[in-house]
């Protein structure tokens, strides 16, 4: 999504011209709002980050304050004006004309489309220096041509197909299809306009709480933000949440619904899936209430980071479909593995995901970036300030050290979680995360959170002999030494080693270093060996059998009449094993894709695919991956026994 601004959002007072100047990168280069300008690519979730005073707040509570008329929503980077002056270059009528003049014989309802495209584009073809938005998306009637255009495309393809068409009528035929395109293109950007109308929105200031009382009324902050931001509207500070939850539950049942999803998220992520309420009387200043199991507390016995979870989750739960969220360093009082779960409750929540919600935060947090880079529905907008007053904004970047440093990331804020799992490579991640989700849920217990309960570190397969697992062996070395191994548990306080088995062979120096591993079994050491060449040999049949479909060019309804056993993998690479099986039952090489890596194994894109195909859905079960395959099933209760152990 990209956003247009025309100049009237002049008028909003953190974009007045004498207020403050934005420029940005990789779009357009310049000034913004000195023309109409585009700004993006946003994403589901977008990042403002930077140093103090670099402007990002001033930007998130500007666009949170510009009404819908100063901006629009584009699915790409090209302005209104920009698509207007293209569509103009293409001489559109003057073609459409020279094949109507081709075609007299045409029957009267084709005529009528003719006749209302000529109508559409005389009326975009002198707007194409001025255009305004706000005069264009109230024309109706725009939109309704669309069905007429791509009729248009159709008979113009017809008309192109014809034998011996003459040269300056395929000329015209070409001109017409590609003023067509940038018609569907305008209209598409008109449609959006009024997509945007339609949406809701809130913001929720730095200044926020969940505790009210006599000393701090549901007032304060809002009388702040009316003052200091001309806020007047859509902000919610948690001091109104008390009379939020109370309305909410006294009316329709969709809305109480949107409560109960919220309290079902809670249980299931922090309370093992226990039942959990959130009420709120209407005595003056009694507090909210939360109860576990019956059990009732006021809401500030709670901690510090569940408090602020709740006070940024409930009316993003109990939102409007399509609303955009605007909140000021959601990290505040946050855990780094905290921060984790609300990012992935905003991605990953089926009931959220259904709201197609957009979020806009400011932040101060590397861990934030950290979940930038395992997802593709994060934007980073970075924001530095030139001279008081001019503020650059930088585009779609991807975090490294700069950001890092805009951030004041040093060593010391890094937080360990309770348990390191070491393993080979990124899927072996995605997969260990999604087995420990899947166990939670068939045994209703809350999920393990990442950062808190646990952290991965890769390792790289033969790097290992670089590492010391044993805490209790102590090297004897001078200042200016460097000692042989890298001692591991000065990286970590409870390790967990899995590593494939590569069928290794007795005797041999990786047979030797696993026996070794094997004896150093502690409390806070654990080592697993897959016992199957690579993670991937651990999935059950029907995964494997699904994924046969993504390595053929065609005749993939073949793959059904093909039979094999997970005995027939659980000790070959599976590119070899894919490849034989393929050829074995009848497919030619030309019919099937290069997946097959010179070791045997999986090329690395195609390990992707096969770890999108068990990660990326949710119609598996634990019971349908370990059912037969109780090596997996003794590696995840091992594994979970481990981490959740003191």
């Amino acid at each position: 999504m990209y956003i247009n601004f025309n100049q009237k959002i002049r008028e909003v007072k953190e974009f007045s011209s004498d207020q403050a100047q934005f420029f940005w990168e990789n779009i357009h280069n310049g000034i913004l709002f000195n023309t109409e300008t585009t700004l993006g690519k946003f994403k589901k979730i977008n990042f403002f980050i930077g140093i103090n005073n670099s402007g990002k707040s001033r930007f998130l509570r500007g666009l949170f304050k510009t009404n819908n008329e100063y901006i629009t929503l584009q699915k790409n980077k090209d302005t209104l004006i920009d698509l207007l002056e293209l569509f103009s270059n293409t001489n559109f009528i003057r073609s459409l004309d020279v094949i109507i003049d081709e075609l007299k014989g045409l029957k009267s309802s084709k005529r009528r489309i003719y006749e209302n495209l000529d109508y559409l584009a005389g009326s975009l073809k002198f707007r194409n220096k001025d255009a305004s938005i706000r005069d264009l998306y109230v024309k109706e009637k725009y939109k309704n041509y669309l069905k007429d255009i791509e009729e248009l495309q159709i008979e113009i393809l017809h008309f192109r197909s014809r034998k011996f068409l003459v040269d300056n009528l395929k000329e015209a035929a070409e001109k017409v299809l590609n003023g067509c395109d940038f018609l569907i293109k305008i209209i598409n950007v008109i449609d959006e306009s009024e997509i945007l109308k339609k949406n809701s929105k809130f913001y929720v200031p730095v200044l926020r709480s969940l505790i009210k009382n006599e000393y701090l009324s549901s007032e304060s902050f809002e009388m702040l933000l009316k003052a200091n931001y001309s806020i007047y509207n859509g902000a919610f500070t948690g001091l109104k949440l008390h009379e939020s939850i109370r309305e909410k539950k006294s009316l329709g049942i969709e809305i109480r619904r949107e409560v109960r999803e919220f309290e079902k998220f809670l249980a299931k992520n922090f309370f093992e899936n226990k039942e959990v309420e959130i009420t709120s009387t209407d005595i003056k200043e009694t507090p909210i209430l939360f109860s576990v199991d019956g059990e009732e507390f006021p809401i500030y016995d709670l901690g510090d980071g569940i408090q602020m979870l709740i006070l940024l989750l409930f009316p993003i739960f109990t939102a409007k479909d399509s609303t955009w969220v605007f909140i000021e360093e959601p990290e505040m009082n946050l855990h780094p593995g905290l921060q984790r779960v609300f990012i992935e409750a905003l991605l990953n929540d089926e009931y959220l995901k259904n709201k197609d919600l957009r979020y806009f935060f400011t932040t101060h947090s590397n861990h934030f970036l950290d979940l930038s880079i395992e997802h593709d529905d994060i934007a980073i907008f970075q924001f530095e300030k030139l001279e008081p007053g001019k503020f650059l904004i930088k585009n779609n970047i991807k975090p490294n050290k700069e950001t890092l440093n805009l951030l004041g990331v040093n060593t010391s804020s890094v937080f360990l979680a309770n348990t390191s799992i070491w393993i080979e490579g990124p899927t072996d991640r995605r997969y260990i995360s999604r087995y420990l989700k899947m166990y939670c849920e068939e045994e209703k217990f809350s999920y393990l959170k990442e950062d808190i309960d646990y952290a991965f570190f890769e390792y790289g397969g033969n790097l290992i002999e670089h590492y010391l697992f044993d805490d209790k062996f102590e090297e004897d070395y001078s200042d200016n030494e460097v000692r042989d191994k890298i001692k591991s548990f000065a990286l970590s306080n409870k390790i967990y080693l899995m590593a494939d088995n590569d069928n290794v062979k007795d005797g041999s120096a990786k047979a030797s270093r696993r026996e070794k591993l094997e004896k150093l079994q502690t409390d806070h050491f654990k080592y697993q060996n897959t016992q199957v060449v690579e993670i991937e040999n651990l999935l059950p049949v029907f995964i494997l059998k699904d994924f046969l479909k993504t390595l053929v060019k065609k005749d993939s309804e073949k793959i059904e009449t093909i039979k094999f056993e997970k005995a027939n993998y659980k000790e070959e690479r599976l590119g070899k094993f894919f490849y034989d099986l393929l050829i074995n039952n009848g497919f030619q090489e030309k019919d099937i894709y290069k997946f097959k890596a010179p070791s045997g194994t999986l090329k690395n894109e195609y390990k992707i695919k096969l770890c999108d195909l068990v990660t990326n859905r949710n119609d598996f079960t634990f019971n349908d991956f370990v059912g037969e395959n109780e090596i997996l099933k003794e590696i995840v209760l091992g594994l979970y026994q481990f981490i959740k152990q003191k």
